[in-house]
């Protein structure tokens, strides 16, 4: 009896594992699929992108803009997108790694008197959430704090 129920959960430890392998073969396959249609995409977008650049400086070339002006106010714009998009990426960069989670976990009373970074953003979102709320009924407040109460309505 011992020796069957072994040798049964032998054999369902088995297919288990041969199940995980070929949907881990099937992730990996959709995955790449999904990298190669990304770069595809990148590439139909970017060429996208210089049509309407290319038509963007024949438009200033018709207006009487230099050729060489046309070019170089492009790559100006270019720039400056660029440049929003590096310093949107740098804001954005801040908030990465779990600051606040980590300073938790941390030992000692001091690390949960702090605020966690973005609470000036958490704030400032409830004082509007506040500001709004001002407006509505008090009908309307009890929908919010009570949802279940008022499906039918």
């Amino acid at each position: 009896m011992v020796l069957a129920l072994s040798h049964e959960l032998r054999g369902l430890v088995h297919d288990q594992l041969q199940l995980a392998a070929l949907e881990t073969r099937l992730l990996l396959r959709n995955v790449l699929t999904m990298v190669v249609i990304a770069i595809f995409s990148a590439i139909v977008l970017v060429s996208a992108w210089l049509a309407l650049i290319g038509a963007a400086i024949f438009g200033l070339i018709s207006i009487g803009i230099a050729p060489i002006g046309a070019m170089l106010l492009a790559a100006a714009a270019n720039l400056l997108l660029a440049l929003a998009c590096w310093m949107l990426i740098r804001c954005r960069s801040n908030r990465l790694g779990w600051p606040a989670t980590l300073r938790t976990l941390a030992p000692g009373p001091s690390s949960a008197d702090q605020d966690p970074p973005g609470a000036d953003h958490l704030r400032a979102d409830a004082s509007r959430a506040d500001a709004s709320r001002a407006d509505t009924s008090p009908a309307d407040d009890a929908r919010v704090d009570h949802p279940r109460e008022y499906r039918a309505s």
